[in-house]
């Protein structure tokens, strides 16, 4: 009750904060100075589709967002963002894929003020849990396998949450190998026996001299804890 009512505070402070900041720091159309990009493409189970949002900053990776042109340009695997706008955000560009489509590799064109195209490439994997995931664990040692994640070392982050207002929640970035995650009795040592919601989120940020492409993919599942 106490982590439900923790919960309703924490979305009430982050409506509120929203809704009294002052509006995203936009440079003028006209500015000529260097142009950065930030895509984020992002996605959850449960859910069909991928999301992917798509700014252009002006004077540093981080700086005022703004729209270079007019009817500026960008695709993702061929296919046009839509130019939008909005208070909180600025301009920006968006799109909803399939899921199903939106394994691999992909690849980026935008344009800010030329006929020519830039082109970056990212990959985007929706992994999710392999066939065989137990109902039940004890406070031992456990592998849980995936599908469709790397073998090479990874790094998730994993949340475990229990019932109880009475233990710590585990909230931490694990490597996975092999496309397995080893829970160990350590990470489970303060959770209360019961239910316990976990969710398993693989992000990845890659910057270069002009952009940033950030993506991440989660998964929640319910498991009962036994002692």
């Amino acid at each position: 009750m106490w982590k439900l009512a923790f919960l309703y505070f924490f979305l009430i402070v982050v409506l509120f904060t929203r809704c009294t900041n002052p509006e995203k720091d936009q440079q003028d159309s006209a500015f000529t100075g260097p142009v950065y990009y930030n895509l984020k493409v992002w996605g959850e189970e449960g859910n069909d589709s991928i999301n992917c949002f798509f700014q252009y900053h002006s004077l540093t990776i981080d700086g005022p967002v703004f729209n270079p042109v007019d009817n500026a340009l960008v695709k993702i695997d061929n296919k046009v963002l839509n130019p939008d706008s909005a208070k909180l955000s600025g301009p920006y560009y968006d799109l909803r894929v399939s899921k199903e489509d939106f394994n691999g590799k992909h690849e980026l064109e935008f344009s800010t003020g030329t006929n020519k195209l830039t082109k970056a490439e990212f990959e985007f994997h929706v992994f999710h849990p392999a066939p065989g995931w137990p109902s039940s664990i004890s406070r031992g040692e456990h592998q849980l396998k995936f599908d469709n994640l790397s073998t090479e070392p990874t790094t998730i982050r994993l949340s475990m949450i229990d019932t109880s207002f009475d233990t710590n929640d585990f909230n931490e970035l694990v490597t996975v190998e092999n496309g397995r995650l080893l829970l160990t009795t350590d990470m489970l040592k303060d959770l209360a026996p019961g239910p316990i919601s976990l969710e398993i989120t693989r992000e990845s940020e890659k910057v270069n001299s002009n952009g940033r492409i950030w993506t991440s993919y989660s998964i929640r599942k319910e498991l009962e804890l036994e002692d």
